[in-house]
């Protein structure tokens, strides 16, 4: 176990509280709270922000470990999960509850990296109603740490589970949208213009989630029809010698489409298929650029860390030093996974014409299937039901696959302008 997730097992470590304030404190919209830590979590330089909010003083802080501003209400699981992140070299972000020094707390949007010799946070007020559900979730985590002897390791697969059950197939895909979502809010409620890019990631999602949900319905369309290849076979054992040609075509349908059903797969069926890359890709890129613009707010508030006023001096330059080089490297990982995007979205076209091709094989075999069906319709007429059901089938796969097409037509048009828009694709100044 590290010293830092042994931390994590102490739980928080409540400052020396004076008579106060005890509730919510209410601190400014456009503020922001830095601070960074060296590799063990002990406090090395916060901003004069920090302070105000906390109601710590410096020399009270500096040299601490973080935890001591942690609150009490907060799970163990979460920040194990936090830990974990950080000692793989990912950034995190979390909503935190932090208790003031007088006895009142506050809660924090925070994001968390690793930087030279240990860690910094940039930290903002939450709001919405993803802030509101997470809350009810932590107490709901707190409970089950109390049955469960407080281990955060468990605790913390509980947390991922019940963000599954809430919609967020991985931990990175909950913290791309909760800081999409929290930004967006503070942007509005500053009066800030949304950047392009931003835009541009509400409607890739959108159309994501679309085309899955196209690819699912044509998955589950398959389904239902795998059978009457069969139920033509045992039609046509029934015809004798009458029935060769219609299992000839039940062995030809069936064949082709068992071919087509593995190229759906691929693109959004299977597991780690094209669409679900996407929105992998699509959530990692989008959480490296929210980090870039959450650090370069923070760049521009330092004044005055430690005793340099407006960053000027060997430890304002140190702070905006890293600030950069982690602006520098959050733009270098969005730009590789905008790139991962758009190669997505050039295969699609290509794959969604193969199916074509496919579905127009199969109306062929079907044609013949047809005229077989005329054929012996005096000695069975049970094919005319089979060819009933696969017309159906036809024709809802037909419409989805034009709706998928043209889907894959809005991402690849999305994807080329999230290459164009974003700034992880044009160097901006600090």
């Amino acid at each position: 176990m590290t010293e830092q997730q042994g931390a994590v097992e102490e739980g928080a470590t409540p400052g020396e509280n004076t008579p106060g304030e005890t509730g919510e404190i209410d601190w400014d919209w456009n503020s922001t709270l830095y601070s960074r830590t060296d590799e063990r979590g002990v406090i090395q330089q916060l901003n004069p922000e920090f302070l105000r909010v906390s109601q710590w003083e410096e020399q009270d802080l500096i040299g601490s470990p973080h935890r001591v501003i942690r609150h009490p209400d907060m799970p163990r699981g979460l920040f194990y999960l936090v830990w974990q992140k950080l000692m793989e070299g990912k950034p995190v972000v979390a909503f935190v509850k932090n208790q003031a020094k007088q006895g009142g707390y506050y809660w924090a949007m925070a994001l968390a990296m690793p930087c030279d010799d240990g860690f910094l946070s940039v930290r903002f007020r939450p709001q919405g109603e993803l802030f509101a559900t997470v809350q009810t979730l932590y107490a709901e985590l707190l409970e089950y740490e109390k049955r469960d002897g407080k281990n955060p390791e468990r605790s913390c697969r509980y947390l991922l589970e019940r963000l599954g059950e809430l919609g967020y197939e991985t931990f990175e895909a909950f913290m791309s949208t909760v800081l999409f979502e929290e930004l967006r809010l503070r942007d509005a409620r500053l009066e800030s213009d949304l950047l392009a890019y931003r835009g541009i990631f509400d409607g890739m999602l959108e159309e994501v989630d679309r085309a899955s949900e196209l690819a699912r319905r044509m998955s589950l369309g398959f389904q239902k029809i795998r059978g009457e290849p069969i139920n033509m076979r045992i039609l046509a054992g029934r015809l004798d010698g009458s029935g060769a040609a219609i299992s000839s075509i039940s062995q030809n349908y069936e064949s082709m489409a068992t071919e087509m059903w593995d190229e759906l797969g691929q693109i959004g069926s299977f597991e780690n298929n094209t669409l679900f890359k996407m929105r992998k890709s699509f959530h990692e890129a989008r959480m490296s650029l929210l980090i870039t613009d959450m650090i370069q707010e923070a760049s521009q508030q330092l004044g005055g860390v430690g005793a340099d006023v407006e960053g000027d001096g060997p430890q304002g330059d140190f702070e905006l030093l890293q600030l950069k080089k982690l602006t520098e490297r959050s733009r270098r990982e969005a730009a590789v996974k905008i790139g991962k995007i758009v190669d997505c979205c050039n295969d699609l076209p290509g794959t969604f014409r193969r199916l074509r091709r496919r579905i127009n094989g199969l109306d062929v075999v079907k044609l013949f299937c047809r005229v077989e069906s005329g054929r012996v319709k005096s000695m069975d007429a049970g094919l005319d039901g089979i060819i009933d059901r696969l017309d159906r089938f036809h024709s809802d796969i037909d419409g989805q696959l034009s709706e998928l097409t043209n889907s894959s037509q809005t991402l690849s048009h999305l994807g080329h302008s999230l290459l164009k828009n974003s700034p992880a694709t044009r160097r901006a100044p600090m």
